[in-house]
């Protein structure tokens, strides 16, 4: 979908729109205009950035001034990126009644390649680029995007607009970001560069324009009851074993309730009732330290009151516990005397005057102590405070479960928990909102630690930026959450720098990889090929040899070189059958000893064995001549040659799997690029593993790690029977994070409250 050059932009003032809907258009562009903007400007910077550091280190005075010659016209041109871009925005948001012309599939021709790489870089053109740019956006933002488009259908009274047509769209901000971009005369390898800027500020803040669209229609009164969750058949992939446990319980507490009742399970919908466990999980893409979706307003406050259920059934079972045991003389402390004998022992951990408590139980005895010893009476915390302390504490006790009890990151949680108290004290919100201030830096710190990282994929300078910001909160902290904002902005900037160093490694293995899947894809049409040129035919073992060990290795470069519509293909192709037929006694045309020993040399044949192998397939070595007896030292320096596609491991074509394999095969297969997948040893360690790239057509898989590297290559076949086994299994969104992950565990302890639990808990605090 293309829009001419030469159109003329219309203006939201000029457009044929009706009144109601030309208000919310204007609203909506001033809105989102401002959140583009911002992105274009940080995009020409980083642009700008890149293009110095390339100068600084070019290996030839031709290529620094090229780089020099870049910036300066990006520093003369740049400016008028960011108001053509938003012209083509607004004339977009103009049209929106207009029908949007669908982008056409280019017919396939044969490139004319000169010589043979893996990877070609003419490969990786504009168009490529913004693909997949658009395909990855659109994965991450796939819901908001579903839910923009609906609104979008109801003010252009059309059916709900797709990714494609969405004015917003990933696919349209690229093209508005490439035809503005001609302004700066910059050449087809740095364009690339600039749409590599434009991926990673998208990566960075699209999510959040895409959200404030969203709110601004709900409160426009566009669809604000929208909140509908596309249902897919969910793939029975979980290990048996591991979804007992609790920690595989990743559904959000505020979709639970809007999926299920409280008398059970079921809910009444179209399509007949379905039970929460039946809800769609995305997969989790992404990178350490990434930000991750925010709950909305409305969310937050089912979200609470769902928590406040949970905790009123806990008290109450406490209650009657207590009835059996009652504690005389207890006075309630306040909530102004627990934050102040709070920031005291903050103050003590900072000057190292006291221990660092390892739970908050020890926060919560040690403060009780200390009234006690202030006022000469019992006391005992409001329910209040006394939930904020259990929350946490569960939440702590599940993430020391997630977390290497010797990396850096458990004494950073313990130095963090104080603040956190103060904070969860008087902010309900650190509980059920992934983007709280504090929660943010906490799951930071959590996640440097995970077990299922490896110790070579933390960055040193990342780490020690860490410890920095939770210094900084452990000695600035006053209850100004501004302080945490700091620390998270300088992790945030730490942690973007990290994910596009991993993303810059991991497209250079992707691109590797797909060199080596259409290699592999070209030797399989050659066999493909000689296969059908043999047919039935009772070809001689010999001549079958040389046909299936040196004559596809022709097939195979002509492919990559010409494609298979082209005259080379059809004319060696054609050479192929007329093998076949002078090894049945026909008559070998008189040009097709040269032709193939010509072709021979191409593929890296010294001259006399090419033309050996030539004279044997037109079969003019004669059975018991003396030349024939060099067959078996022939045959031998052909297996021994380094052939195209050698090493590459195959995928199983299907023979033995299980109806849990094929289920799973078929569930890998519509996953994401950039998903991660948990592998579990046999000693029960999780190793994590993110699957960059893999092929549907020759069934391999690429996996790196958190810093972009190669790690493993394998086939989804073997991936499908790993965890149909049990022994991987796929990393949702729910899941992906240790404090989300430690959340929904501690939530699912909640729902689980049992009798037993309680008279533990009575036990443990009265010791």
């Amino acid at each position: 979908m293309s829009v001419p050059h030469d159109r003329t932009l219309l203006t939201l003032a000029s457009a044929p729109l009706p009144r109601r809907v030309l208000g919310v258009m204007q609203r909506l562009f001033a809105l989102v205009g401002d959140g583009v903007g911002h992105m274009l400007d940080r995009m020409l910077v980083d642009f700008e950035l890149e293009l110095q550091r390339l100068a600084d280190r070019a290996g030839t005075p031709d290529l620094h001034v090229h780089y020099v010659a870049t910036i300066r016209s990006v520093q003369m041109h740049g400016s008028r990126l960011r108001p053509m871009v938003l012209a083509q925005l607004q004339d977009a948001f103009a049209r929106i009644r207009e029908e949007i012309p669908r982008e056409q599939p280019e017919q396939q021709t044969s490139p004319d390649f000169r010589e043979l790489r893996l990877v070609d870089d003419a490969d990786v053109d504009e168009r490529a680029a913004l693909k997949m740019i658009t395909a990855r956006q659109e994965a991450r933002s796939g819901l908001p995007l579903m839910l923009l488009g609906q609104r979008f259908g109801v003010l252009s009274e059309t059916p709900a607009c797709d990714a494609e047509c969405l004015p917003l769209g990933p696919r349209r901000l690229g093209q508005m970001v490439s035809r503005a971009s001609d302004v700066m005369t910059i050449d087809a390898s740095t364009r690339l560069l600039l749409f590599r800027a434009f991926d990673q500020q998208l990566t960075g803040h699209y999510a959040g324009v895409v959200d404030a669209a969203n709110g601004l229609l709900i409160r426009e009164g566009i669809l604000p009851e929208l909140s509908y969750v596309p249902i897919r058949k969910r793939p029975q992939l979980q290990n048996p074993a591991a979804e007992d446990d609790g920690a595989n319980d990743a559904l959000p507490q505020v979709e639970r309730r809007a999926l299920t009742r409280r008398d059970g399970d079921a809910v009444e919908s179209g399509d007949g009732g379905r039970r929460a466990s039946d809800r769609p999980l995305r997969s989790y893409t992404s990178w350490m330290g990434e930000a991750t979706d925010a709950l909305g307003p409305e969310e937050q406050r089912d979200a609470f009151e769902l928590l406040r259920e949970l905790l009123s059934g806990r008290r109450e079972l406490l209650g009657k516990l207590r009835q059996t045991q009652p504690a005389s003389g207890l006075v309630s402390m306040p909530e102004t005397v627990v934050d102040t004998g709070l920031q005291k022992l903050q103050a003590q951990v900072r000057e190292g005057s006291t221990p660092v408590p390892e739970t908050p139980q020890d926060v919560r005895h040690a403060l009780l102590a200390r009234n006690r010893h202030a006022t000469g009476a019992g006391s005992a915390f409001s329910n209040s405070s006394q939930d904020t302390f259990e929350l946490l504490g569960m939440l702590y006790r599940q993430i020391h479960r997630e977390v290497r009890p010797s990396s850096p990151s458990h004494q950073l949680l313990n130095r963090l928990m104080v603040p956190l108290l103060r904070v969860a004290t008087h902010d309900a919100r650190f509980f059920i909102d992934a983007r709280h201030p504090a929660r943010q830096l906490l799951s930071s710190v959590a996640e440097m630690g995970a077990t299922w990282l490896a110790a070579d994929e933390i960055d040193p300078q990342y780490e020690a930026q860490l410890r920095d910001g939770v210094e900084h909160v452990v000695t600035f902290f006053d209850g100004d959450l501004k302080v945490f904002e700091e620390a998270n902005q300088w992790l945030s900037d730490a942690a973007g720098a990290l994910s596009r160093k991993s993303e810059v490694s991991e497209r250079r293995f992707v691109d590797a990889a797909r060199g080596r899947e259409k290699l592999e894809i070209a030797k399989r049409r050659a066999g493909a090929a000689i296969a059908e040129a043999i047919d039935d035919v009772p070809v001689p073992r010999f001549v079958r040899t040389l046909l299936g060990h040196a004559w596809i290795d022709v097939l195979t470069l002509l492919w990559l070189r010409h494609g298979e519509d082209s005259p080379e293909w059809r004319d060696n192709t054609d050479a192929t059958r007329q093998i076949v037929q002078v090894s049945q006694g026909g008559a070998a045309p008189d040009d097709l000893e040269a032709r193939i020993h010509e072709r021979m040399q191409q593929v890296g044949y010294h001259a006399d064995d090419a033309l050996l192998i030539a004279r044997h397939l037109v079969g003019a070595i004669a059975e018991d001549s003396d030349e024939a007896a060099t067959r078996t030292e022939l045959v031998m320096r052909i297996k021994a040659r380094a052939r195209l596609g050698a090493g590459a491991r195959t995928a199983d074509a299907g023979v033995g799997r299980s109806v849990a394999e094929e289920a799973a095969l078929d569930s890998l297969q519509e996953l994401p690029f950039g998903c991660w997948i948990e592998f579990i040893a046999d000693d029960g360690r999780v190793t994590r593993r993110r699957l960059a790239w893999f092929s549907a057509e020759t069934g391999q898989a690429l996996f790196v790690n958190q810093r972009g590297q190669r790690v493993d290559e394998t086939t989804l076949d073997l991936l499908a029977r790993q965890i149909a086994a049990g022994r991987a299994r796929i990393v949702h969104a729910e899941q992906g994070r240790v404090v989300d992950r430690a959340w929904h565990a501690a939530l699912q302890s909640l729902r689980g409250f049992t009798p037993q639990q309680a008279s533990a808990e009575e036990e443990s605090d009265g010791q």
